[in-house]
Formats: C-alpha cells, sequence, structure tokens
C-alpha cells in the first residue's frame, strides 16, 4: 500500500497521520531535526541540500548534515541533484556500517539519462518533478517519471513521488481535479510514498492534505483489487515493499 510522506517543519511541526518525514537540510539545524525525528517510530528522511541555488537559511554543509544522519540513525538521507550512480555509491561507502540508505533524488537531465545504474546504486529514488521539469521540460515529465517508475519496479526499490502532488492545498482546503488524478496515476505506477513538501512543512491545511491524499490511495488500492486479474490495466498497483515480500 501507498504511504503518505510529509515534510515537515518548526511552522507546522509534526502533522497527524504521516508514514513517512522528511527534513528539508536547506534549513533548519539539527538540534531542530532532533526536536522532531528523534521521537518518532516512522521512517525518516534528512534531505542534503547539495548545490542548491534556490533560497536557504542552513549554512551546515552537505558534509556535516550525513555526520548528522549516520550518528542520529536515521533511516535515509536525500542526495540532491544526482548526476551519476558514482555519486551515490560515494556516499553509501561514507554510510557503511551504519543503518541508513541513500534515496537519490531524480532532478537533472543527466541523473534521468543514466536512470539505470542510479536505481540499481541506490536504496531509492525519489522523482523531484519541480526541479526535473526545469531540467528537461514540463512536457516532458510524464514519459520520464513512467520510465523511472519501471526501473524502480524492476529492481524493487523504494520510489517516491514528489512535487506538486496537491500544492493547492498550501491554501486551499482541497485539491484539484488535476492533482487527484496525479496522485491516483502515480499509485497505479506502484509508488511506495507520495511525498508533500510545501503542502504540509508551510501550508494552511497540511491535516487536510494528508486526509485527502489517504483517501486518493485508497480509492486506487480499490481500482487495483477490482481489476489486478484483468489485463491491460496500467502498472500491477504494488510498491516495492510489496514486491520485496
Amino acid at each position: 500500500m501507498t504511504g503518505v510522506l510529509c515534510t515537515i517543519s518548526p511552522q507546522n511541526g509534526l502533522v497527524p497521520g504521516a508514514d513517512f518525514v522528511r527534513w528539508n537540510g536547506a534549513f533548519g539545524s539539527p538540534p531542530e531535526v532532533r526536536k522532531y525525528f528523534d521521537r518518532l517510530a516512522i521512517p525518516r528522511l534528512l534531505d542534503l541540500p547539495g548545490p542548491r541555488t534556490k533560497p536557504r537559511t542552513s549554512k551546515i554543509s552537505d558534509d556535516e548534515w550525513l555526520a548528522f544522519a549516520r550518528e542520529a540513525g536515521y533511516e535515509f538521507v536525500g542526495l540532491s541533484y544526482v548526476k551519476t550512480a558514482e555519486s551515490v555509491l560515494d556516499v553509501k561507502e561514507r554510510l557503511r556500517g551504519s543503518g541508513t540508505g541513500v534515496i537519490a533524488k531524480i532532478e537533472t537531465r543527466e541523473a534521468v539519462d543514466n536512470i539505470d545504474a542510479i536505481v540499481e546504486a541506490a536504496d531509492g529514488i525519489m522523482i523531484d518533478r519541480g526541479d526535473l521539469s526545469t531540467a528537461i521540460g514540463v512536457l516532458a515529465l510524464g514519459a520520464v517519471q513512467k520510465h523511472v517508475a519501471q526501473a524502480c519496479r524492476r529492481r524493487s526499490r523504494l520510489w517516491i513521488v514528489a512535487t506538486g502532488l496537491f500544492a493547492s492545498m498550501r491554501s486551499a482546503e482541497q485539491p484539484g481535479i488535476s492533482e487527484v488524478s496525479d496522485a491516483f496515476n502515480a499509485v497505479l505506477d506502484g509508488a511506495d510514498y507520495l511525498m508533500f513538501a510545501e503542502e504540509t512543512a508551510i501550508g494552511k491545511h497540511p491535516e487536510l492534505a494528508v486526509e485527502a491524499v489517504r483517501k486518493v490511495i485508497d480509492a486506487a488500492a480499490a481500482y487495483v483489487a477490482l481489476t489486478r486479474s484483468h489485463s491491460g490495466v496500467e502498472g500491477d498497483g504494488t510498491d516495492s515493499r510489496e514486491r520485496r515480500a
């Protein structure tokens, strides 16, 4: 079953109903992260900012964040602006002996070109559709998302769909029509998690966003249950956790 990944921040704090939580390392400090992460019994993802050009307030380097995540025992770090499998393998080597896995964020043209090798190297994949659409053009995004989904399914890798999921719910109380369809189809493609960023970190209605996407996930799961035995269904509706079982 697809889960809900929520980005958290001091503004909204922890959001009830999350299956997985994320902290964006472009903001905050280790004490702030510990305040929220260390009391949770669900997977935790600390994103390393990488060569970020967008606004950031944290002056902590990727190396410092990586050392902190390893020492704290968080389940995953997110590697930003990945271009090759070698960068993933380098971080995995630095995490050797820890229980922390590496999620490669697909947000560059080079990552798309090298997707099979990156999927093979990483513990999980996040398709960051905001930066990726800037890199390859928004009209190419749909086909690339399908390709990434297939690559993750073939290797039973954790797969996260991020950015713009319910963007309207940063202020609105319910998602738009196209947003619901987008989330529904991501579930059919086998996404392990649908990720909220600003919707839960700084949005006005974080709990409503989680409730709404949960209903979409349940609806997609019910559809799969009714049609799985039929041919011609898009995807198989199973996430990588089910395929690894």
